[in-house]
């Protein structure tokens, strides 16, 4: 989901406090939302799912997206964004991010910004480059040459499922006019990861497992979405990714709620209309920043076919914070303070967050645990604001219809 959001982004919030008068939005989700049979889902997605998506409209966005955890205890996640979220009304540039945590559990983010124009895709495949550094691949292998300074990573990434993405991953907001779109396709919920390390004058073969994903859209989502949920974990031969957006007033609070559980090489259940679905996030606390507020603890609860599991994540540790008011001083100030209070206050939170699931599936019971990353990124609630508590999918009624087509097809 959204790795980063810059300090020009509180203008955006202000155009979407402009709008909040306005009437109702309707949404519409490309493709079929039903959650499928396992063997539809074993399908996985189309090579250009995860090629370039060049939107029209002055706030498009797009980024691929890639992490990695090695068996020697190094972490990897890179990054390619257009244009340079971190300062969205700047689109001139766009920037790699690259991070390598040590098994010592040190590490820098880097954020290397090229012009716009050095940026080269295809719409077929994932065909990335840019400078010289190259992402290519599609199902089953994924291939990252990527440099900076002293480092150097040459990674493989191969699928150890099939890609995935509900319906066609993406969302219409608004008419076929002027439509407004907002994606997110997991061309590898789960990969096996092998190739090169360099940093520091030292090198390092590597092995591990990762995880690949790709968003991109043309909505300005302060108009459309509160906060969204979202995380991963694994545990064992089991994949579960789930996210949870919920939208705004204009978009009649609508709620949509994405998850997939995996085990082994296949994909075993989708979340869908007509699933049993709950998610309930409480235990509210500021952050020692006092930039907002955030849950300790979520709870998921989901049946599906002969699939039914409760995932439970509390927050262990506030592992990253990213605050759009800071551009106003010291956070909690008077300006902020004021602002908070009548605008929206985006932030976005990465948490260490330890996980309970119990699943039962195809007729046996397990229970998984461990430690894992999870995010909480808050669009449209005013410092302080909760989002309206308790959520429960069943069947929903009014629900917008579903529009068959394929975004992107044949690009």
């Amino acid at each position: 989901m959204l790795k980063t959001l810059g300090g020009n982004a509180l203008l955006a919030a202000g155009l979407y406090a402009a709008c909040r008068g306005r009437m109702q939005v309707p949404v519409f989700p490309l493709g079929s939302m039903q959650a499928r049979h396992p063997d539809d889902l074993n399908e996985g997605i189309p090579a250009h799912f995860d090629g370039a998506h060049p939107l029209p409209g002055r706030f498009s966005f797009e980024w691929w997206y890639f992490d990695a955890e090695m068996d020697d205890g190094h972490k990897v996640v890179c990054v390619v964004q257009r244009p340079d979220l971190r300062y969205p009304l700047k689109r001139k540039n766009c920037v790699m991010m690259l991070y390598i945590q040590t098994p010592q559990g040190e590490g820098d983010r880097h954020y290397v910004t090229f012009p716009l124009k050095e940026l080269r895709t295809s719409t077929r495949t994932c065909d990335i480059r840019l400078g010289d550094n190259l992402i290519r691949g599609e199902y089953p292998r994924w291939e990252l040459f990527l440099g900076y300074r002293d480092i150097r990573l040459e990674l493989e990434f191969r699928n150890l499922t099939p890609g995935w993405a509900r319906g066609t991953g993406s969302v219409v907001y608004g008419n076929d006019r002027r439509p407004e779109v907002l994606g997110w396709v997991v061309p590898q919920p789960r990969a096996a990861v092998g190739g090169t390390l360099e940093y520091g004058g030292r090198r390092f073969s590597v092995r591990g497992q990762g995880y690949h994903d790709h968003n991109f859209g043309s909505a300005l989502l302060f108009k459309y979405v509160k906060c969204w949920h979202w995380g991963r974990l694994t545990s064992g031969d089991l994949t579960l990714i789930y996210a949870d957006v919920m939208h705004t007033k204009r978009m009649g609070h609508l709620r949509v709620p994405c998850l997939l559980v995996t085990r082994g090489d296949r994909l075993l259940v989708e979340v869908g209309e007509g699933t049993d679905w709950e998610l309930r996030a409480d235990d509210y606390v500021p952050d020692e920043q006092g930039a907002q507020i955030y849950p300790r603890r979520v709870n998921i609860r989901f049946r599906e076919r002969d699939v039914r599991g409760e995932l439970d994540l509390r927050v262990r540790r506030v592992w990253e914070i990213k605050e759009t008011m800071s551009v106003l001083g010291r956070p909690g100030g008077g300006l902020q303070r004021t602002l908070g209070r009548l605008l929206p206050s985006p932030c976005y939170y990465r948490f260490i967050t330890e996980f309970h699931l119990d699943l039962e599936a195809e007729g046996h019971r397990e229970d998984y645990g461990g430690e894992t990353i999870t995010e909480y990124m808050i669009l449209g609630l005013r410092r302080g604001q909760l989002p309206p508590q308790g959520y429960h999918l069943h069947n929903p009624a009014g629900m917008p219809s579903v529009v068959e087509a394929r975004w992107g097809e044949g690009r």
